[in-house]
C-alpha cells in the first residue's frame, strides 16, 4: 500500500451507538464509507463481511487490488490491511463480528469450524442473481435479529453467521 501508517481498528473504536460487547455490528452504506474510505489504511480486530449494492471503487486488502461492483461480496479476515478508495456512489453492508462471537456457539458440525470463519473462503465471491439473493436473506434475517435484540439474539446470529460462510 502506498500509505506507511497502518492504524488498529476494534468494534469499539468505531464507536457505534450500539454492538453486541464490541464483538458484532452491522455497518449501513453509509457508515460503511464514513468507516473504511479512510486515507490510512487500517489492520481490524475484526472479520468483514463485505456486500457491495452499487457504486464502484477499490477495495486494497493486504497490498492486492480489488474492484468494486454490484454483487460482489468480500471477505476480510481477521487483521488483514485493507482500505476502500476511488469510490464512486458506493453502497454496501458491512457484517463486522470477532473470533469470540463466531465461536459463541459450537455446532459440532466438522463444516462449520469454530476460530476459521473465513479460512476456507476466496477474497470476494461475485454471486449469481440467485445466491446473491440467497445469500441476502441470510443478512436480513441477521439484520433483523440485531435491529431486535432479545435473550437469545446474539446466539442466533452466531449460528446464521456459520449459515451464511
Amino acid at each position: 500500500m502506498t500509505n506507511s501508517v497502518i492504524n488498529m481498528m476494534t468494534i469499539n473504536s468505531l464507536k457505534l451507538s450500539f454492538s453486541f460487547d464490541g464483538e458484532f455490528v452491522l455497518l449501513s452504506p453509509s457508515e460503511v464509507v464514513k468507516f473504511f474510505e479512510v486515507e490510512d489504511s487500517f489492520k481490524t480486530k475484526f472479520y468483514t463481511m463485505f456486500l457491495v449494492e452499487s457504486g464502484s471503487g477499490k477495495l486494497i486488502v493486504d497490498n492486492e487490488i480489488h474492484g468494486l461492483k454490484k454483487g460482489r461480496v468480500f471477505f476480510i479476515d481477521y487483521s488483514q490491511v485493507f482500505r476502500l478508495t476511488e469510490t464512486e456512489q458506493l453502497r454496501g453492508e458491512a457484517v463486522l463480528f470477532t473470533r469470540s462471537f463466531y465461536n459463541l456457539i459450537y455446532t459440532g458440525n466438522r463444516k462449520i469450524k469454530n476460530d476459521t470463519a473465513f479460512s476456507h473462503l476466496p477474497s470476494f465471491v461475485d454471486f449469481s442473481k440467485n445466491d446473491l439473493a440467497n445469500f441476502r436473506t441470510g443478512i436480513n434475517d441477521i439484520k433483523k435479529e440485531f435491529s431486535q435484540p432479545s435473550v437469545l439474539s446474539k446466539e442466533i446470529i452466531c449460528l446464521l453467521l456459520k449459515a451464511s460462510m
